[in-house]
């Protein structure tokens, strides 16, 4: 999905009209009030997601990107993307003697996930929830089979890896038809609004 949001004619024709006579001038304006606006939309998606959901602030915006416009290339975009998103990317995720408890909804309240644990991941270092094959013995076997969990890489006779649990993805947010029409606005509004206050900045600098 995409959210396209443009100036009126009228607004771009009363900039070009002040503009008139300083080089650069429509480009610069318009290039500073798409990245500003793109800079708000991305905060006003770390903000939606966590309306709900428990995500940390950090973790969200880091999978928010923008490229951002120039004055030879008047258009910008900010994207959303991102790997798995791993328990401790939620505010509160504690480990406790039964396991870890989590809130990944705020109206749900703390759930405990029983037997896991956290623990740094091998190769990336990055601190994840995890859960060891079941106990009492063969208790593993008799919930996965010999071969272990979908995706595990267990093998017959051998133990199988161990689990990791994730939380859903903050996109499932945005992608909601009601929020993707509320960025859209919200866009909208504040590029207008930067786009006269850059215009006026410009103004007053080779005034």
């Amino acid at each position: 999905m995409a959210i396209n949001v443009k100036l009126d004619e009228s607004d771009v024709e009363s900039a070009r009209v002040m503009l008139y006579g300083i080089e650069s001038g429509f480009p610069k304006a318009y290039a500073r009030a798409l990245n500003t606006t793109s800079e708000n939309m991305r905060t006003n998606m770390v903000a939606m997601a966590r309306d709900d959901y428990s995500f940390k602030a950090a973790e969200v915006r880091k999978r928010i990107t923008i490229d951002r416009a120039t004055w030879s290339h008047l258009t910008a975009a900010v994207r959303s993307t991102g790997k798995e998103t791993h328990l401790t990317d939620f505010i509160g995720t504690n480990v406790t003697k039964k396991g870890v408890t989590v809130n990944i909804r705020k109206d749900t309240g703390r759930q405990l996930i029983p037997r896991t644990f956290k623990a740094a991941a091998r190769n990336s270092g990055k601190e994840m929830v995890m859960r060891r094959p079941g106990a009492p013995r063969g208790q593993h076997e008799s919930l996965y089979g010999r071969y272990g969990p979908p995706g595990s890489g267990g093998k017959a006779g051998s133990r199988a890896t161990i689990d990791v649990f994730y939380g859903p993805h903050p996109e499932i947010v945005w992608n909601a038809e009601h929020n993707w029409r509320k960025l859209e606005v919200q866009a909208d509004e504040r590029l207008k609004v930067n786009f006269a206050t850059e215009v006026d900045g410009v103004m007053r600098q080779y005034a």
